[in-house]
């Protein structure tokens, strides 16, 4: 199904369920065991494909794999693709009828105690194979789109209410990847000169950047909302660049004061808070 929502862009192939109430109205002929066990396709004319039959009828259909499918109706190409495909048919219903039907939840180890050796892990690895290339399309596609929102981000400030409110856009090395990779941007704001969440100490740089474009004395004080290190490292040095006093709600300033160590990789990429100062 992923495969065929990806590839049929003209949605020219309507997926139906197995339903036991809607299969006679379909095709007389179907039942629910072998529907479980093999695809099946139902042309316009009426014709019913089954099985790696079924599969080449869909092939035909997407420009993308119009060539696999006329290759697979062609001795001995046929032959090798009918094979491979009830060999992963029949694998994957004893699976099925292991974890009590083939649309029901179940747990990977309780699967494998009840099922083959050979059976679990030839469905597991087929499948991984055959999903692998959209796991590695949709994230290099996730990367880009991400790594575009960063370059039209980065460093920008962008104001709103006639500059009453901005939004500072922070960054520095290594923290850097964290937008690019996993598309988290991080960010502080000023709203009627409240300078809110200024950042961790890899951002500083860039926060000092931002301040120095500020008119002098338009931030009359430093604010943070919760105790998260992307939003607290800055807040004594931001106080004291701005001259400005320093609130924290007390819950904030109790975390604060003598602030956790972070694990390495997290201290590493934003940076460890220092304690609070009153």
């Amino acid at each position: 199904m992923s495969w065929l929502t990806l590839l049929d862009r003209h949605r020219r192939v309507s997926p139906l369920p197995i339903d036991p109430a809607s299969l006679p109205t379909l095709d007389p002929k179907l039942e629910l065991d072998d529907c479980l066990r093999q695809l099946h396709v139902i042309a316009p004319g009426g014709e019913t494909y089954r099985g790696w039959s079924a599969v080449t009828a869909l092939a035909r259909l997407l420009p993308a794999t119009v060539l696999l499918g006329w290759i697979g109706r062609v001795p001995p190409f046929y032959w090798l693709g009918d094979a491979a495909y009830r060999f992963v048919a029949r694998n994957r219903y004893a699976v099925s009828k292991c974890r009590g039907g083939a649309c029901h939840v179940a747990r990977p180890d309780a699967v494998r105690k009840t099922s083959f050796f050979g059976t679990f892990w030839s469905c597991y690895l087929i499948g991984l194979l055959l999903r692998l290339p959209l796991i590695m399309g949709a994230g290099i596609r996730d990367l880009m789109v991400q790594s575009a929102v960063y370059m039209r981000t980065c460093r920008r400030r962008i104001n709103f209410l006639d500059g009453r409110f901005s939004i500072l856009f922070l960054g520095g090395f290594p923290c850097d990847v964290v937008p690019i990779l996993f598309g988290e941007l991080f960010t502080a704001v000023v709203y009627d000169g409240v300078l809110i969440d200024p950042g961790s100490p890899r951002m500083r740089r860039s926060l000092a950047r931002h301040l120095r474009r500020l008119a002098a004395g338009s931030i009359t004080a430093v604010v943070a909302t919760h105790h998260h290190e992307e939003h607290v490292g800055n807040l004594n040095w931001a106080s004291r660049q701005t001259s400005a006093p320093l609130y924290v709600p007390a819950g904030t300033a109790n975390l604060l004061q003598n602030p956790w160590k972070l694990p390495w990789v997290r201290a590493a990429i934003i940076g460890q808070p220092e304690p609070l100062r009153q």
